[in-house]
């Protein structure tokens, strides 16, 4: 009997309900090795037909009905064992198929990146957000010399990047030393000789913050400010913290800075100020305008080009502070802070005009009474008792400014 006529017999349907009516029972037999697609068994089974008498009641089964009950189960069997299989095989297809989509996934990732906007932004565009990256002076133990910091970081990413990030000097100016923390002690190798030359090669104008330390080895500490100093020419700003050695090879530096406009020192310890009597490298520094000078022990006299600066912060004897602020008729902005002196002031200073300047902080407060400030915006005091309201409405007075 054909096939198809033997399937509408029992009720069974000569297309696979399954496998869609573009597949035939002929096709299932491929898979199943059977003419029927185990997927219809007990799905389709049209009610009223002899098949379905026999599948729902205890009613034997004629003698001609035996072969194809037999076929049946014969092919149910082969079914069983191919699902058999297959659920022993989950394990190992699932891998397969997990592995599948890892590379595919891979490969979309790779192909959307073409689609990125990040390959589309403009070099100068990339620079300007590099710059932002650079770390802040702030955290100063965070900011090391080593390549996992910006902006070596940048070199790492994508040929483009690493071709921007060296072709930006600016990227590459800032320069920060500090042997003081204890990550530096316990590693002195912390900033590379190697690394500083590239570095000062990428650079065009170099911003130093060196801050050395007795506490630990001072022969790298000595070999890497004299590598600073060799390009001397380049800085445009300094701050410093001195030790005794390193005085030597600062004041070598007299007529070699000629980019500098903004200049801090500090000192390590009193003893690095001992013996040292004077500091005058910096008296012909032609583009100096901003000095901040820190006598936390000791005043050492820093000679300074002081026509010419327009901010001024330092620590020191009324009368030295009154001697340099007679010179500096550019003067914008001032930290006048008294040191070293038992008491404050006398009758025999002069009063000093500062036609220019608009911000002042000054302590303590009661010196207020030798400066005349008719420009002046902005006032900081430090206050130790004094009658604070009488001192700014005397300086208002003769100065004849309204803050």
């Amino acid at each position: 009997m054909d096939s198809g006529v033997e399937l509408k017999k029992f009720g069974l349907p000569s297309q696979c309900c399954e496998c869609g009516p573009q597949k035939s029972p002929a096709l299932c037999s491929a898979i199943f090795a059977t003419s029927i697609c185990p997927n219809c068994f007990g799905m389709s089974v049209t009610p009223g037909t002899r098949y379905h008498t026999l599948l729902n009641t205890n009613e034997p089964p004629d003698e001609s009905e035996l072969t194809f009950v037999r076929s049946v189960a014969s092919t149910v069997d082969a079914s069983l064992e191919y699902l058999d299989h297959e659920i022993a095989n989950l394990p190992e297809n699932v891998k397969r198929l997990e592995e599948k989509r890892a590379s595919l996934l891979s490969y979309r990732v790779r192909n959307n990146a073409i689609l990125s906007p990040l390959r589309r932004i403009p070099p100068e565009l990339l620079r300007e957000i590099f710059s932002w990256t650079m770390p802040s002076l702030e955290g100063t133990a965070e900011v090391a010399l080593c390549i996992e910091q910006t902006p070596w970081m940048l070199t790492q990413i994508s040929r483009r990047w690493r071709v921007v990030t060296f072709s930006t000097p600016s990227l590459w100016s800032q320069i920060f030393i500090d042997y003081r923390h204890s990550h530096i002690n316990r590693d002195p190798s912390t900033y590379s000789p190697s690394l500083m030359k590239a570095q000062l090669d990428c650079a065009q104008k170099l911003k130093i913050h060196f801050y050395g330390s007795q506490g630990i080895d001072l022969r790298p500490q000595i070999d890497m400010f004299k590598l600073l100093s060799q390009h001397s020419s380049r800085w445009e700003e300094l701050s410093v913290e001195l030790t005794a050695e390193m005085v030597p090879i600062l004041m070598t530096l007299r007529d070699r800075i000629p980019s500098l406009r903004r200049l801090w020192i500090q000192w390590s310890t009193v003893e690095d100020q001992t013996g040292v009597h004077s500091i005058d490298c910096f008296q012909t520094a032609s583009s100096l305008v901003d000095v901040g000078i820190f006598n936390d022990y000791r005043f050492v006299p820093v000679l300074l080009p002081v026509h010419q600066l327009t901010r001024y912060d330092m620590d020191c004897q009324l009368e030295e502070h009154i001697r340099i602020l007679k010179q500096t008729p550019n003067i914008i902005e001032a930290r006048i802070d008294i040191a070293f002196d038992e008491e404050v002031g006398s009758d025999s200073l002069e009063t000093v005009d500062l036609l220019g300047l608009r911000r002042l902080y000054i302590s303590p407060a009661g010196v207020l009474k030798y400066f005349k400030v008719p420009a002046l915006e902005e006032l900081a005091l430090d206050i130790y008792g004094e009658d604070i309201l009488s001192l700014v409405r005397s300086l208002l007075d003769r100065s004849s400014c309204s803050l």
